[in-house]
C-alpha cells in the first residue's frame, strides 16, 4: 500500500469517511467482506461522533438505546433488535448474545478495576477490559451461545492518562 491508513481525525464522522473511502480503494475481499487490515487512528473529538454519511442510516436515537442496553448488561437483546433486527441474527434460542459489551466488561467487575486502577496509578499500564478471549471459545461454559451465532467484534479496552486527559485504545477483530 502506497500510503499509510494510520491517521488523526478530528470527529468520528471524518474518520469514517476516510476508511470507507480506503476500504473501496484498498480493501481485501475477505471472506466475501471488504477487509482492511491492522489499521490505527486517533480521533480528537470523540464526542463528535455522529456519522452524517447517508448510506449508513446511523441513528443517535438508536445509538443512545443501544448504549443504554450496554449499561443494563443485560445479555437478551430482544429489546435492543426490535430497533434494529440484526440482533436476531445473533441471538441464541433464548435471546441471549455475548456481545452485551455492558455484560462483557461487567464480568470480575472490570470496569471498576480499571477505575480503581486509574485512581491509584495515573500512570497505569494495566488499565485494559477484556471484551473477548478466544480462550473462552473452548469452554461453552463460559459463553452464552457458545460462539457460533455472536462473537463480540470488540477484543479489549485501554485506558491511559496522558498529559491529564483520559485516553481510550480499541482493539477491533472486525466491525
Amino acid at each position: 500500500m502506497e500510503h499509510s491508513l494510520n491517521q488523526h481525525f478530528e470527529t468520528a464522522n471524518d474518520a469514517f469517511e476516510f476508511y470507507l473511502n480506503a476500504l473501496l480503494k484498498y480493501g481485501h475481499n475477505y471472506r466475501d467482506t471488504l477487509t482492511l487490515f491492522n489499521v490505527g487512528f486517533y480521533i480528537n473529538n470523540p464526542l463528535n461522533y455522529v456519522i452524517k454519511y447517508e448510506k449508513r442510516k446511523w441513528s443517535l436515537d438508536y445509538a443512545k438505546k443501544e448504549f443504554d442496553w450496554y449499561l443494563s448488561a443485560n445479555t437478551n437483546a430482544h429489546q435492543i433488535a426490535t430497533h434494529a433486527s440484526i440482533w436476531y441474527n445473533h441471538m441464541d434460542i433464548f435471546g441471549d448474545v455475548n456481545s452485551n459489551y455492558g455484560y462483557q466488561w461487567s464480568q470480575k467487575n472490570q470496569l471498576q478495576n480499571i477505575i480503581d486502577k486509574i485512581k491509584k496509578d495515573k500512570e497505569t499500564r494495566q488499565a485494559w477490559i477484556t471484551i473477548y478471549d478466544g480462550k473462552q471459545i473452548k469452554n461453552s461454559s463460559a459463553t452464552l451461545n457458545g460462539y457460533e451465532t455472536d462473537t463480540p467484534c470488540t477484543l479489549n479496552i485501554g485506558f491511559n492518562v496522558i498529559n491529564n486527559k483520559l485516553c481510550m485504545t480499541v482493539y477491533m477483530r472486525s466491525i
